[in-house]
């Protein structure tokens, strides 16, 4: 038994959609502690937003809590 496909995965090959690249760059911080993320790791990410106000930085430590940070685009309607 095949597993379930993704609808999108399907209108892509129907030719029914079509797939674009987010090419906007971001920044996304995994493995560190509550001490890292208080301490040094604040002072960095104080450092990176005042030379690059502009460019995404999530600091998730753990990626099994990042879902926000990968949650996919919002399909296009139709």
């Amino acid at each position: 038994m095949l597993p379930k496909v993704d609808p999108l995965i399907s209108d892509v090959a129907a030719g029914k959609a079509k797939l674009t690249i987010d090419t906007n760059p971001r920044l996304v911080i995994f493995g560190f502690d509550a001490d890292q993320k208080n301490g040094m790791l604040r002072s960095i990410l104080n450092t990176l937003r005042q030379a690059e106000p502009t460019l995404p930085i999530y600091a998730v430590g753990d990626p099994t809590t990042a879902t926000g940070t990968f949650r996919p685009p919002a399909r296009p309607k139709q």
